[in-house]
């Protein structure tokens, strides 16, 4: 390798190194937020490492000579798959997440109390939803539906990071496997160093590759579209399907990109350096700034909006401003449709807690009362939500000595108003700067 080609390595494997410590960093420390919590921040850190590994891995063995030629048979055939397997698992957790919030909603509005009924329908983040049948009381009237019916919930396991962890380590296991069985069988991949003749391309190619290349196609061209598929109707307010699919995407682009460089001669002309950043660092660096880099942007967007909200006031769109929540919560239609843009941002427990301590704020009705307590308080509650660990105790012991009262939920409402507001309300700001309605017309 000449000197300048050499020099442009090492800066760009020097750069990249930084960007990756400096983001994933960033990226840990943010993973309370929403926009980087669903995103399974584990998993994805697991990834970003992955993908840190197979550019450097990648870019010095197409460019240095000395590099041995197993170890890019082994970084292909683990790391590869690694990334495949957390999209696949980041993906499932979306599905899930979405369907289980999707059910939540019908589950509530078998309970909603209101006297008129009301039917319209709402624009929201996905598009339009055909609104609900709202009857008057409704404690009486059987259930058209049950939580616990919805097979989503019944599997709501699958969520728990145990349950993931073992199915990475089964699937990990299993690909690490097949190199073993592999690397026992090669002569040109042997652990003795292999060092290429002509050119560093030649150790991307052989039979020990097939499997890879087998094993890709599986997951590229089938289960992440299937996926994709099964997954079409999900709008999650974090975009995280939108990353998703534009991930399976760049990585089919990968796989293509990288036979068309190893397996055509037409290619080889160019020059190793190039070829190694097309095929490898180009795809994956994009994939990295999908995965990692968009999302952590957008966690402190959110932290712009909420410190610096002024900035955004000069849109025609709905205001970040405590005044025009409220303004929200009280008008009927704008409620409803603020409650559905809590479905796809998973704070849909928030917003039905509100609107019960709302509806039962002067009710002497003991049974409503404990029905609040059962369905979000309790450690067993469907519908649980987050609170300070004085407000819970408070009502705990409240609900421990049957003393339901109407203003036993006024902190706990308040408290939920507060994280409404620098959360879900803040995201429900940012989607409506993109959106054709204005708020004065609305």
């Amino acid at each position: 390798m000449t000197a300048a080609p050499e020099i442009i390595l090492y800066v760009f494997v020097s750069l990249f190194t930084l960007l990756t410590i400096f983001t994933v960093y960033r990226f840990w420390v943010q993973r309370s937020v929403e926009s980087i919590k669903y995103r399974s921040p584990g998993f994805t850190i697991i990834g970003a490492i992955t993908i840190w590994l197979l550019i450097i891995i990648f870019m010095l063995r197409m460019n240095v000579d000395w590099f041995p030629c197993y170890i890019s048979l082994w970084a292909t055939s683990l790391g590869y798959p690694v990334i495949y397997v957390v999209t696949i698992i980041r993906s499932i957790r979306l599905w899930f997440h979405y369907r289980i919030s999707e059910a939540k909603f019908r589950q509530a509005l078998v309970h909603v109390s209101k006297q008129n009924t009301v039917n319209q329908s709402i624009e929201t983040a996905g598009g339009s939803f055909e609104m609900f049948n709202m009857t008057g009381k409704t404690r009486n009237r059987p259930d058209i539906f049950s939580l616990n019916e919805d097979s989503f919930y019944q599997k709501r396991h699958i969520l728990s990071k145990r349950f993931l962890a073992g199915i990475f380590i089964a699937v990990m296991l299993a690909h690490l496997l097949i190199i073993v069985v592999i690397q026992v069988f090669s002569v040109a991949y042997s652990f003795k160093p292999s060092v290429g003749s002509e050119s560093g391309a030649i150790c991307m190619i052989g039979w020990e590759y097939i499997p890879h290349y087998v094993i890709s196609s599986i997951y590229t061209l089938i289960v992440l579209p299937l996926l994709i598929y099964r997954m079409r109707d999900v709008n999650d307010a974090y975009g995280i399907r939108r990353e998703l699919l534009y991930t399976s995407i760049l990585m089919v682009l990968s796989t293509i990109i990288l036979i068309l460089f190893l397996y055509l001669p037409q290619l080889h002309f160019i020059s190793t350096v190039v070829s190694g950043i097309v095929w490898s660092a180009v795809p994956l660096i994009a994939i990295y700034a999908l995965m990692v880099i968009r999302p952590l942007v957008d966690s402190y967007n959110i932290v712009l909006l909420k410190r610096w909200s002024c900035l955004f006031k000069s849109k025609p769109n709905l205001p970040y401003t405590r005044e025009a929540m409220e303004l929200l919560l009280q008008d009927p239609i704008l409620f409803n449709q603020f409650k559905l843009f809590s479905v796809t941002d998973f704070t849909l427990e928030c917003v039905l807690f509100y609107e019960c301590c709302r509806n039962s704020r002067f009710s002497m009705d003991v049974k409503e009362l404990k029905e609040i307590y059962l369905n979000f308080i309790h450690p067993e509650a469907k519908f649980q939500i987050n609170l300070s660990e004085r407000t819970k105790s408070e009502l705990e012991a409240l609900a421990h000595q049957e003393k339901f009262e109407p203003d036993m939920y006024l902190d706990a409402s308040k408290d939920i108003q507060d994280l409404m507001y620098v959360n879900t309300f803040s995201r429900y700001v940012q989607h409506n700067q993109n959106s054709k309605a204005v708020w004065e017309q609305v």
